[in-house]
């Protein structure tokens, strides 16, 4: 199954239809809330993956930045089984099922040995697998289809001078009519 996902991905062709529903995007808290990831000696940075439409699998690459001066890669942790690659190097996941909505698909570690931290706005860019036959992010969609995915990076200590932006016009799982409504009726009261 693994090595059928990683030939889909390499031999496929992606389809720009899904580009505008499936994001994979770095936040720095496991609910997908802030795209600022904190300075601490250990920083996780947590990749999500979202589609409206549903995946079954995806392929980028998520790699450490210079700025981050004497902060050090560690490990991915892995939370998908079925996990080849690094983010550093590429990495390509299967989900072991047709997925939609917010899916988290990967937490980065990195550590500071030295305590001297880094400057303000590093970026944490998604970028596609150096293996990407379109260049482009990918990933396998609920009918064995490559298509293209929109990456949103991440800011590592993020200030006025380099907000990040949380993708928007995402509905959330949670928001069903019902709870809008019950909004509005407590804005009434």
């Amino acid at each position: 199954m693994k090595y059928l996902f990683l030939t889909l991905v390499l031999m496929g062709t992606p389809s720009m239809s899904n580009s505008q529903t499936n994001i994979i995007a770095i936040y720095g808290d496991s609910t997908h809330s802030d795209c600022n990831i904190p300075y601490e000696m250990v920083m996780r940075a947590y990749v999500f993956h979202y589609s409206s439409s549903g995946a079954t699998g995806s392929s980028f690459q998520a790699p450490w930045q210079s700025c981050f001066v004497e902060i050090e890669f560690v490990c991915d942790e892995r939370v998908f089984p079925i996990t080849s690659g690094t983010s550093q190097t590429g990495v390509s996941i299967e989900y072991g099922a047709c997925l939609t909505g917010w899916i988290h698909i990967l937490t980065v570690l990195y550590v500071d040995y030295s305590g001297l931290g880094f400057p303000a706005c590093c970026e944490l860019p998604v970028l596609p697998h150096p293996n990407s036959s379109s260049g482009a992010l990918e990933i396998l969609d609920c009918a064995g289809s490559v298509n293209s995915a929109t990456g949103v990076s991440g800011i590592a200590k993020a200030d006025a001078s380099c907000p990040c932006e949380i993708p928007s016009g995402i509905a959330e799982s949670g928001a069903t009519w019902g709870k809008i409504k019950e909004l509005y009726r407590k804005s009434d009261s």
